[in-house]
């Protein structure tokens, strides 16, 4: 089977729609950062579960883009929550 190709634009078109809703998710909740690498864990682990659940729905494309997109979101959080140097328990 070939694979199909990711291009630059599918690139750009992937990492704005995690930016997207990124932002959207601090404006919601604001800028705090994630108290812990477990905090981190276990939002990535529930988006993972969503995403699961929707692939076993078979929901249409986009909202399991979403749910893709929030597992993304989360690890962007949590790497930033890491770099503020104050996350560390």
């Amino acid at each position: 089977m070939q694979r199909p190709t990711i291009t630059p634009e599918l690139q750009k078109r992937a990492i704005d729609i995690v930016l997207n809703r990124f932002n959207k998710k601090l404006e919601k909740r604001g800028r705090a950062a994630l108290a812990s690498e477990f905090e981190t864990f276990g939002r990535i682990q529930q988006e993972l579960h969503e995403f699961e659940e929707a692939l076993h729905m078979k929901v249409i494309q986009p909202e399991r883009i979403n749910e893709l997109a929030d597992v993304a979101l989360y690890a962007i959080w949590g790497i930033a929550s890491l770099l503020t140097g104050e996350c560390d328990w």
